[in-house]
């Protein structure tokens, strides 16, 4: 939640904090993690057992907008199950504050509620009997309404009842608590409580608010002396105060926003903590409200002075200071001539919200000024600060989360607690007395500004619901993880909600996509799948081509990872295409690798290939009764060459003599072993084929002559028949020209042996015949003449002794590598029948991108003309052609293109929240043509 007043927005390029800034190191052996909530917003039982109403109880029932607050989570109830859960974090300490008015229920100590300490202990002693300690607030905003009747914190009487509270909590709780806090944030306290109304007591009185935070000051310093004199010496605890602190920074070079941002963060943080640690407030906070509010005709509304006695007692009075901090604030110097009174008139400054960090709203589109980012590194700034500039107290960072709609995938808050408690190591590396870590919270709860409608929790809580159920957040169990490890590694620094992350997820978020694009919500089509089905179903498709994200199924690539929730998708899907008469055509890997696997070397790795066959045979475990068509790898020649060669595509390896041809051999590997996989253990059960789907270009010799005829021919070979002669050619090897070619340019750049790997035997023999059809994507052809390299580096291109370029006739497109020559689709068809023994063949990929437009008159001409010509391969060639897909059913993250290539039957409005898909009128021409099965006669 925000903790500041009236905030203006920037807007501005949202910059992606790097990984790489993050350290993969333990923390120290006596740092503690835990997880922190608050009586009001989770323990609901207003009025149970004795409890007295709160303030809070009062400012919810007068703001019904917020929701219900009289039951919260239930955790009144729930006490046992929530200590359960603390437990299975692996936490060591669980935060936490008491209600005053369910002790004391007017507030004093003439009605002392026992009911209320039965609770508190028997909390107290499950946590102990499960190995956690008990970190408690006193208060944490919820002041009994008796109380307030009678000033609230803005009479002097409330020291004295704060430190009688205090001294019955320290008695009937002390021999059992050794950690402590008074009161949780004095200054959001003050500020909302007191002069802007936002928050209980709802008093608009700027003139209070300085008393207040006095009398807050006082209060604290009261309990603490206290304890120190009175339990201290047979309890041996430990008192501090929680504070919150926002960092600033100055919106420009120039002296005055300079000395402004310093000064917002002396009245944030030097409020309260340089009186606690040099006796009085700060010199520059004191003048200032005195000038201003005199100035303002409000003379009387200085900053109270502290009696020598005072400062004694709070100089020093804190035996560590608890910390919460969310947000970075631009600040620039505002000279006001408001006669208003306020905290920030005081200041003279104004903050704006500083856009350039990640967004970490669920839908960041619909909220594109939200305040919560990803602002983690000056978390490492504030504590150093406090360390510097405060006489290094040792620190607790109390209160550390993200407030979200409530989606329990939650990848935002994963990487919430992940930046921010590694910011919390670095400042304790950078000599910070940093002793502690507390996630906010364990539970969802009642936020104080948003109700119920913001969920903070680990674990969510459905409001719903009369008996509160819980469920764990995907974040419980990064933070569960993270504090088994005690810091980060390799694989927390990865890990992500829902599906691990692939090579691509990791090549995207290093800004490899054009403007900085993700795929992090795409199509959003894990979502909005049943759309995706009434598309397929209107366009009246026989099958639906998709692929498996195997970092969804496996987050970290190996068969014990299964998500069972990635797997809950894809069986929604298969199953809602069949109820639709729509056949599923599964993928099983289209580039998508988990990042974990490629941090192993990935495809450069022997190892992928039985970790493939892992994959496989979980896929075919999990769908295979109701998937008849199975296709293992998706243009296997990107893989190699962009991914592993050129180092254009995911994961982005530059390897282009030696790494891209060891890749080729894994898959191909990979391949066969999971085709004889379906072979020998699934088909006779289920009745399926397996095939793979290669890219292939036509390859047209640019002139007549002997040398370019070869060249091209030489060129197909070297891409179709790299993969497609070991599999469909007979011989289970390499093409023959290929392995020529390889061989003698090795030689000649002074290796042993080719950089081209060799099959075994055993592998040759597995490779040959590994289908039951092909596919082939094909978009559009080259013109290819012959070009010999004698001296060339070791590099695939450069192998082939080719040169290729386009006919200056063939229509462009808006991608400049398509260009539109129908005739070469028949071509390359014919090629593949007589090469590859005229197999089965699914075209699986076809098709162009236009403007974003629904008049896609181009892409119309694309299909009709393409998809004659298939029609000529099946009638005139004998071509054993089995079906045809379209790409796209929509527009989609289009790889390195990101959203800009618009290849979809369908648009995508990337710019909705709700990612409106629209036909084109290219859709109702492939509906159409599907409902006529080709062209009719006029």
């Amino acid at each position: 939640m925000s903790r500041l007043g009236a905030v203006v927005f920037v807007l501005a390029v949202s910059v992606q904090a790097g990984l790489a800034e993050l350290v993969l190191d333990k923390f120290p052996a006596s740092f503690v993690f835990g997880v922190s909530s608050s009586a009001f917003p989770t323990e609901g039982a207003s009025r149970d057992e004795g409890k007295g109403p709160s303030i809070w109880d009062e400012f919810a029932k007068n703001n019904p907008s917020l929701g219900d607050s009289s039951v919260a989570s239930d955790g009144y109830h729930k006490t046992r199950e929530d200590v359960q859960r603390i437990k299975d974090l692996g936490v060591s300490h669980y935060k936490f504050s008491l209600s005053w008015p369910r002790l004391l229920p007017n507030g004093t100590l003439d009605h002392i509620n026992e009911a209320g300490f039965t609770h508190y202990n028997q909390l107290i002693d499950l946590l102990l009997a499960a190995n956690v300690q008990p970190f408690v607030t006193l208060h944490h905003w919820d002041l009994p309404q008796a109380l307030q009747e009678r000033g609230g914190w803005a009479v002097d009487d409330s020291v004295g009842w704060f430190k009688d509270y205090a001294e019955l909590c320290f008695t009937r709780f002390g021999s059992k608590v050794k950690l402590w806090t008074t009161i949780d944030d004095p200054v959001t306290l003050a500020y909302k409580g007191y002069e802007t109304g936002a928050h209980a007591p709802g008093i608009k009185q700027p003139g209070l608010l300085y008393k207040v935070g006095h009398n807050l000051l006082l209060a604290h310093a009261a309990a603490y002396t206290l304890y120190k004199t009175t339990f201290k010496a047979t309890q041996n605890g430990q008192v501090g105060i929680a504070l919150h602190s926002d960092w600033f920074v100055q919106n420009s070079t120039s002296v005055a926003d300079v000395t402004a941002a310093q000064r917002a963060l002396t009245f944030q943080l030097g409020w309260f903590l340089e009186p606690l640690t040099k006796g009085d407030y700060p010199t520059l906070m004191k003048e200032r409200v005195a000038l201003k509010r005199s100035a303002q005709g409000f003379p009387d509304h200085k900053m109270q002075e502290f009696t020598l006695d005072e400062r004694i007692k709070i100089q020093g009075a804190m035996d560590f200071v608890g910390i919460s901090y969310s947000s970075v604030y631009l600040v620039s110097e505002s000279l006001s001539t408001s006669t208003v009174p306020g905290f920030y008139q005081d200041q003279e400054l104004v903050l704006q919200v500083d856009t350039s960090y990640p967004s970490l709203e669920y839908r960041p589109e619909t909220n594109p000024a939200s305040e919560r980012r990803l602002m983690g590194s000056h978390l490492k700034d504030l504590l150093t600060t406090l360390t510097s500039s405060y006489n290094n107290p040792p620190i607790y960072v109390t209160h550390s989360g993200l407030g979200s709609c409530g989606t329990l995938k939650d990848q935002h808050r994963i990487e919430y607690i992940r930046e921010y408690s590694n910011y919390v190591l670095q400042a304790i590396q950078a000599g910070s007395d940093v002793r502690g870590y507390f996630v906010w919270s364990l539970v969802d709860g009642w936020d104080w500004e948003r109700g119920t409608s913001s969920k903070t929790g680990l674990y969510y809580v459905d409001m719903g619901q009369a008996d509160r159920p819980r469920f764990p957040r995907s974040s419980a169990a990064f933070y569960r993880a993270l504090v088994k490890a005690r810091g980060l590694d390799q694989e927390l620094r990865s890990y992500r909600a829902c599906k691990g992350p692939s090579i691509w997820d990791t090549f995207a978020h290093n800004n490899k996509l054009a403007s900085g694009q993700t795929g992090d919500v795409a199509c959003d089509s894990y979502h909005l799948y049943q759309e995706d089905v009434a598309m397929l179903k209107t366009l009246g498709v026989d099958f639906y081509r998709f692929s498996i994200a195997w970092s969804r199924v496996l987050p970290d690539g190996r068969a014990g990872s299964l998500n069972q929730n990635g797997v809950d998708y894809y069986n929604r899907l298969i199953d809602a295409l069949l109820a639709n008469n729509i056949k599923p055509m599964v993928t099983l890997y289209h580039w998508d690798l988990p990042q974990a696997l490629q941090d192993q070397g990935g495809f450069m790795n022997d190892s992928i290939v039985s970790l493939f066959e892992d994959y496989a045979r979980v896929c075919f475990e999990q769908f295979g009764d109701r998937v008849s068509h199975w296709i293992t790898f998706n243009e296997a020649y990107v893989i190699s060459w962009l991914g592993y060669g050129v180092a254009v595509f995911a994961p982005g390896v530059y390897d282009p003599g030696f790494g891209t041809y060891r890749v080729a051999h894994n898959i191909i590997r990979s391949h066969s072993r999971a085709y004889h996989l379906y072979k020998d253990h699934f088909k006779a059960k289920y009745g399926g084929s397996v095939g793979i789907t290669l890219d292939i270009e036509w390859k047209e010799p640019l002139t007549d002559s002997l040398d370019d005829v070869l060249a091209a021919d030489r060129a197909i070979e070297f891409k179709l028949g790299w993969f497609g002669n070991a599999i469909y050619g007979g011989s289970g090897d390499y093409p023959a020209v290929m392995k020529q070619y390889i061989a003698e340019k090795s030689s000649r750049q002074g290796l042993n042996t080719s950089r081209l790997p060799e099959f075994t035997a055993a592998e040759r023999s597995l490779n040959k015949g590994a289908y039951d059809f092909l596919g082939m994507n094909h978009y559009t052809s080259n013109l290819v003449s012959d070009r010999t390299r004698a001296n060339s580096e070791p590099n695939y291109e450069q192998d082939q002794d080719i040169e290729t370029r386009a006919d200056p006739c063939w229509p462009g497109t808006e991608a400049d590598w398509l260009k539109v020559n129908p005739w070469g689709v028949r071509n390359i068809l014919r090629w593949a029948k007589e090469h590859f023994n005229n197999p089965p063949i699914y075209i699986t990929e076809s098709g162009r991108p236009s403007q974003d437009v629904l008049g896609d008159t181009d892409r119309i001409y694309y299909y009709k003309y393409y998809i004659n010509e298939l029609l000529k391969a099946i009638r005139l060639d004998n071509v054993d052609l089995r079906g045809y897909t379209a790409w796209s059913l929509m527009d989609n993250l289009e790889w390195t293109s990101g959203y800009y290539s618009k290849f979809g039957l369908y648009s995508v409005d990337f710019d909705s929240v709700n990612r409106t898909r629209t036909p084109r009128d290219s859709a109702k021409f492939y509906s159409q043509l599907i409902q006529d099965n080709g062209f009719p006669r006029p």
